[in-house]
């Protein structure tokens, strides 16, 4: 006899199912067979206080047995996402403004702020041209200050001016290293 596909990927959870529930209908008829007589005859012949005081063992351990659930519970827990962004975010420290790219708290050289919005820490490898991320989906680089570029854009009263780029001219990718 061939079982059709649906029955066979739950055929073990139907034979689990079925084995567990023929033990527990036996273990109640052995249990209401053993305890008829100890209802009828022994418990009867407990003092009260000696009931009392297994009542209130039991329950201090009922409450042992909840106060360490609930101690595994907060042990054990997992923060929440926005703690976790929290805590990602904690590690860099200044942002280079000029570059536009963070520095770590305990690590040195520039990360990449695309990543870091994303929530991976990349680190960033400098040449002496740029700097560029690592992340291969990323591509994101910045163009190192010259500073012979710095003093070309002085004017003649010694104010700084910021360099501007002509029509024409395109940028493009940093060169391979």
């Amino acid at each position: 006899m061939k079982l059709p596909e649906p029955l066979k990927g739950h055929l073990a959870t139907i034979l689990v199912t079925a084995i567990a529930g023929l033990i527990v209908f036996f273990a109640t008829k052995i249990y209401h067979d053993i305890s008829a007589p100890l209802l009828a005859h022994v418990v009867p012949a407990i003092s009260n206080a000696t009931l009392l005081s297994a009542c209130l063992l039991l329950l201090l351990l009922v409450i042992l047995f909840a106060a360490w659930v609930i101690y595994l519970h907060r042990i054990h827990k997992q923060p929440t996402p926005s703690q976790l962004w929290e805590k990602f975010h904690d590690r860099f420290g200044d942002f280079d403004a000029e570059l536009g790219l963070w520095r770590h708290k305990s690590k040195k050289g520039y990360f990449c702020p695309n990543c870091k919005v994303k929530g991976i820490e990349s680190q960033m490898r400098e040449t002496a041209t740029h700097i560029s991320c690592l992340v291969k989906d990323c591509l994101y680089w910045v163009q190192k200050p010259q500073p012979e570029l710095a003093l070309a854009n002085t004017s003649l009263e010694g104010q700084q001016t910021k360099p501007s780029l002509r029509p024409g001219i395109e940028i493009v990718p940093p060169p391979k290293d």
